[in-house]
């Protein structure tokens, strides 16, 4: 059995940056690392928007083509195997990876980390029961965080 007695303290402090986030909505943003991965350009966009930060295209696009496999119109790349796979690399496919633990996960942790979590999962927008395949979430990030 894993410890999770952590779980509750989790959702202390969701429940507190929820309270932060209506209190001073210009001073927190929420970064989903799905979001990142799944749409690199837009995430980045919101994020540096937030900053009030001026976008350094080149910059972005070759972090983002390397590291998560997606060029600025969309189209996705293979990043070498031998780069995403060597666990001392920080070159990953992130649009690959970011579900991997839909396959990895022993099913009775995924239950049990499950129903310790399932309050902070619902307020996060994931969804329960998830198997390969299946949507992992079902809130977008405005919907999580209608704050900013």
């Amino acid at each position: 059995m894993q410890d999770l007695s952590n779980s509750k303290q989790i959702l202390k402090c969701i429940i507190s940056a929820m309270n932060l986030g209506r209190k001073y909505p210009q001073n927190i943003y929420l970064l989903r690392y799905e979001d990142l991965c799944l749409n690199p350009y837009e995430t980045v966009d919101k994020l540096l928007n937030f900053l009030n930060y001026k976008p350094i295209p080149e910059l972005i696009d070759h972090n983002i083509t390397s590291h998560f496999g997606k060029t600025p119109s969309g189209q996705e790349i293979e990043i070498p195997k031998t780069r995403h796979e060597d666990p001392l690399s920080s070159v990953k496919n992130s649009a690959q990876k970011v579900f991997e633990w839909k396959t990895t996960i022993r099913k009775g942790l995924k239950q049990q980390i499950e129903e310790n979590c399932k309050k902070s999962m619902n307020i996060l927008g994931y969804t329960m029961g998830v198997q390969e395949g299946d949507q992992t979430l079902v809130k977008s990030a405005s919907e999580v965080w209608p704050f900013s």
